[in-house]
C-alpha cells in the first residue's frame, strides 16, 4: 500500500487540497471556535469570529502546499509578504460569509450527485478495481493517512458542492460565445515544455579571447549589421501673405516706426 501512495504522490498531492480547502470553511472555522479570547480573533464575520489559530493554520497550508510545488526553489520570503497575509485574511472572511449564506438559504447535495463527484474524483478513481468498484480498504487508508474517516471526508466534500453553488449560479449566468468558448478550450488543453538556458557572459569572458585581427575580420564580414541609415532633421517654415495678412495687422504707428527704425534700406544712395 505504501508503494501505491510513493508511486502516485501527483494523485496524493491533488487530495490532499481536495481536503485541505473545503476544511477551512467547514473544520477550520467551526472547530477552532471557542479556544480563543476575543483579543487573539483577527476578524468577525455576522457575528462569527475568526481567530488567529485559524489564520495560522490556514497560513501553515499555503506555505505546506507552495512547498510541496516548488521543492528547493521554495523561498518563504517569496510569500511571507504583508500583501499575501492580507489575501489569506480577505479568503477566510470570504469563505466565512459565503459558508453563513449557504446555511441561511439551506442549500444542500443529494447523496447521489455527492457520489457522482465522488466517482469522478481522478483520486477516487484510481482506486478502482477491475471490475469498475471502488476499493474501500485502500480508500480507507488514503484518508486514515489525512486522519479523517470517510463519513467525515464525505460531508466535507458535500459542504464544498454547497457552497458552490452560489457562485455557480452567478457564473453559470453569463453568456460566452462559441467561437471564445472553443477558443479558451483550446488554449487551456494545450501544453507547453519549456527549458531555460542561461549564458553569462563572465563564464565565456576566460575562454574566448578574440585578437585584433579576428575582431577586424568579423566586422568587415558583418559591416551591414553595424551600418547606421542615414538620417536627417529638417526644419522649416511656411509664410504666405494670406497668411501674414490673417495674423498680423500693424497700425500707422507700429509702420512709421518700422520704416524709422530700418530707413537704411529704403534709401537710396545720390548718384550724379
Amino acid at each position: 500500500m505504501l508503494d501505491f501512495f510513493r508511486n502516485h504522490q501527483r494523485l496524493m498531492m491533488m487530495m490532499l487540497i481536495l481536503v485541505i480547502l473545503p476544511g477551512l470553511g467547514f473544520v477550520g472555522i467551526q472547530g477552532f471556535r471557542g479556544f480563543f479570547d476575543e483579543s487573539a480573533n483577527v476578524a468577525s464575520v455576522n457575528g462569527h469570529k475568526i481567530t488567529r489559530g485559524e489564520y495560522d493554520n490556514a497560513w501553515r497550508q499555503q506555505m505546506d502546499r507552495a512547498r510541496q510545488m516548488l521543492g528547493a526553489q521554495f523561498d518563504p520570503k517569496m510569500f511571507d509578504t504583508p500583501e499575501r497575509r492580507k489575501e489569506m485574511l480577505d479568503g477566510l472572511i470570504q469563505q466565512r460569509v459565503l459558508a453563513d449564506e449557504t446555511q441561511r438559504l439551506h442549500l444542500t447535495v443529494s447523496d447521489d450527485a455527492l457520489r457522482r463527484a465522488l466517482m469522478a474524483d481522478p483520486v477516487i478513481g484510481s482506486l478502482k478495481n477491475p471490475d469498475g468498484s471502488i476499493d474501500l480498504n485502500k480508500y480507507k487508508e488514503l484518508l486514515a493517512m489525512q486522519g479523517i474517516t470517510p463519513d467525515q471526508y464525505q460531508e466535507q466534500v458535500r459542504y464544498s458542492m454547497a457552497m458552490q453553488q452560489l457562485p455557480a449560479a452567478i457564473t453559470q449566468t453569463s453568456f460566452t460565445p462559441k467561437t471564445l468558448a472553443q477558443h479558451l478550450t483550446e488554449l487551456a488543453e494545450q501544453q507547453r515544455e519549456v527549458q531555460g538556458l542561461a549564458f553569462r557572459s563572465k563564464e565565456y569572458e576566460s575562454k574566448v579571447q578574440p585578437t585584433d585581427a579576428q575582431i577586424q575580420a568579423y566586422y568587415d564580414a558583418h559591416r551591414d549589421d553595424f551600418a547606421t541609415p542615414a538620417t536627417a532633421t529638417i526644419q522649416y517654415l511656411v509664410m504666405s501673405p494670406a497668411t501674414i495678412a490673417a495674423s498680423a495687422n500693424p497700425s500707422d504707428a507700429d509702420l512709421k516706426k518700422y520704416y524709422d527704425d530700418n530707413i537704411a534700406h529704403y534709401r537710396t544712395a545720390g548718384e550724379v
